[in-house]
């Protein structure tokens, strides 16, 4: 078994009675198994700590491996998702997981030809983390991504297949689909069994990423793995973050929860004096790239804020520019003693507020983006194609407030957004109209 050989010593490989040869033979098939690291082939091989082996046996019979759930962000989440699988699976009367170990087998920089025990974990969570475990992964779940080759692609592939069938299918196989495992999931996962608050350190990246953040930092100049991993959350799991934040087991106290409001409102406040400045100078810069800056503004002053003094400055500059929001006002005592108590957090929690953010422009956006797939939708693309006035506009988007699942101060966000930036809506519509289209005819 890969890992068994004692590390460090004389010893090249696995010395013992034959009896725990025997045992160690079969003990794989106990195991369970998730991958992390697919460029490296990093593996975690998952032991769970068991009581009763006969009600294991029982269990194990029962056990079904969904494949796609055998990707996982790290040893955290992929021992939390074994130990969720258990719980679900298992009798609960006479069957519960107390915790599981983990060995991260894999190959590491100095010796890539052998695969080494890299890391060693004993995971037991407490109750609550592992109930908030259970409520995130519901939410942030593993993605398949498939990709078609063009006639080039195939070609080529066409003449190897000649030369070498073995390579080229697994070549093929590789093309067409890989599965993704969100960042927010890994990160939140990797702070639970460390008994840390789930948004610690959440713009930074786990070391199981590195590779692929290298990768995409070489074709994005200027960028940095940090940065890469902020964003890749802020733009592409902002909606699972969103959901998740509604859910109140999640938060330690109150003033957490006050903190992210007021830092909401913050931010709106901001955005909408960059756009009254626009209004009132006017200026080269759309205001599309006015709030890039002002976001990757934000970003940089909170991800270099080390210390508590830096970081209550920079939060009490954001409070200050946008005049004291409402949040703050009544809870002004609270967030300050939040902010002098638990600065880290503080700061941590400021990045979350800022990848979760959705203007109006965003949540307009996604409304629309969900109205045009539904049946319901119909009518307000047809509006919407023949649509060039103010006046038409207005009515078109006028179907959509009669069915849209949102809260009525969103749903009044929404209409404001439509009467005063009517172009704009009109872009979106007709932007979210043609994605619509080609999906379906992709499909």
């Amino acid at each position: 078994m890969p890992g068994a050989p004692p590390r460090f010593t004389h010893e090249t490989s696995w010395i013992g009675t034959i009896a725990d040869a025997f045992l160690l033979f079969f003990a794989p098939l106990s195991c369970s198994f998730a991958e992390i690291e697919p460029s490296r082939g990093t593996w975690c091989i998952l032991i769970p700590e068991l009581e009763d082996l006969e009600t294991f046996e029982r269990f194990r019979r029962d056990y079904e491996v969904n494949t796609i759930n055998m990707f996982a962000g790290g040893p955290g989440d992929a021992a939390l998702r074994y130990l969720t699988e258990m719980d679900l699976t298992g009798n609960k009367k006479d069957f519960s997981p107390n915790g599981c170990e983990v060995y991260v087998i894999g190959k590491v920089a100095w010796n890539k030809k052998q695969q080494v025990r890299r890391l060693m974990m004993r995971i037991h969570p407490t109750e609550k983390n592992f109930r908030i475990y259970k409520k995130m992964r519901g939410i942030f779940q593993n993605k398949i991504h498939l990709k078609k080759t063009d006639a080039s692609s195939k070609s080529k592939e066409s003449r190897t297949r000649s030369t070498d069938k073995n390579k080229t299918q697994k070549k093929k196989d590789e093309n067409y689909h890989w599965v993704s495992s969100p960042y927010a999931a890994a990160r939140i996962a990797e702070n639970l069994v460390q008994g840390k608050r789930w948004y610690y350190q959440f713009a930074k990246p786990l070391s199981w990423y590195i590779d692929t953040l290298e990768r995409k930092r070489k074709s994005s100049p200027g960028s940095s793995h940090e940065k890469i991993w902020f964003e890749s959350i802020r733009r592409f799991e902002r909606a699972e973050l969103i959901k998740f934040m509604e859910n109140n087991e999640i938060w330690n106290s109150e003033e957490e929860q006050w903190f992210v409001k007021s830092f909401h409102e913050t931010l709106s406040r901001l955005y909408a004096k960059e756009a009254s400045h626009l209004n009132r100078r006017g200026g080269s810069r759309t205001l599309g790239d006015r709030w890039k800056h002002m976001n990757e503004k934000i970003y940089r002053d909170l991800a270099q804020a080390k210390t508590s003094p830096q970081i209550r400055t920079v939060i009490s500059d954001l409070w200050a520019k946008s005049g004291r929001p409402p949040s703050l006002q009544e809870h002004t005592g609270a967030l300050w003693k939040f902010i002098s108590k638990d600065s880290e957090y503080a700061r941590d929690l400021s990045l979350v507020a800022l990848a979760s953010y959705q203007g109006s422009s965003s949540l307009f956006r996604e409304t629309v983006k969900d109205a045009v797939q539904k049946d319901e939708g119909r009518q307000l693309s047809l509006n919407l194609e023949k649509a060039t006035t103010q006046e038409q506009v207005l009515k078109a988007y006028q179907t959509l407030w009669d069915f849209v699942e949102t809260n009525d101060e969103e749903k009044n966000d929404l209409e404001v957004f439509v009467t005063k930036n009517w172009k704009r809506a009109l872009e979106i519509g007709q932007e979210e109209i043609q994605k619509a289209k080609k999906k379906s005819n992709d499909a």
